[in-house]
């Protein structure tokens, strides 16, 4: 299976070409979320962003190249898509805060486990939020893949701080890296040969 250090190696190579295009991508998505305000319509809109957002960087995973920004906006496109978009937030957001008020383990369990969640829903626009989960919760435990899931947050944790260092300019780069990246290892933990991705270094 394809290393994380790899995978991050990946979403750096894949964003060449594409930085300007992303890194606009994330500014959008951030606008968007500010403007969402309360909690109410955060919860609203939150899902349906998160799926728009995960179609745009598996797109940049998979063919090295940007989507059209209009993919954001695919979590909207159908009623009952929106809707369940909308439950697997909730559904994902309360399990989580309870486990980690269950001493915090939980918590992480819960969280890693339900992950790829949003990823299956943007790859199955017909999906259901209980099967997409179900889903997730398979590809990470039930597949034996949750310490490499938690490794691969474990490592975006020194990327991040960098990118806080730097301020604005610095997590302007990071955050696309670190979602290009794991959408490659949504794809790793679905099958190498589904994804494209190669085994070993990408350098």
């Amino acid at each position: 299976m394809t290393l994380n250090t790899d995978l991050y190696r990946h979403g750096y190579r894949a964003l060449q070409g594409s930085w300007l295009h992303a890194i606009a991508v994330v500014v959008l998505v951030t606008i968007l979320q500010s403007i969402a305000g309360s909690v109410f319509v955060g919860v609203v809109v939150m899902g349906a962003l998160t799926i728009g957002q995960y179609i745009y960087f598996l797109g940049v995973s998979r063919t090295q190249s940007h989507p059209q920004i209009e993919v954001l906006f695919d979590g909207f496109r159908s009623g009952d898509r929106f809707i369940q978009s909308i439950i697997a937030l909730l559904l994902v957001g309360i399990l989580t805060v309870v486990g980690f008020f269950c001493f915090v383990i939980p918590g992480i369990i819960a969280g890693v486990g339900l992950s790829m969640t949003f990823f299956v829903m943007a790859d199955d626009p017909k999906i259901r939020a209980t099967d997409a989960m179900r889903k997730s919760w398979s590809m990470v435990w039930e597949q034996g893949n949750f310490w490499k899931v938690l490794g691969f947050h474990f490592l975006a944790i020194p990327l991040f701080v960098l990118g806080a260092l730097l301020l604005v300019i610095g997590m302007l780069f990071v955050i696309p890296v670190y979602f290009t990246a794991l959408a490659g290892l949504y794809d790793t933990l679905r099958g190498a040969d589904a994804s494209g991705l190669p085994e070993g270094e990408f350098f």
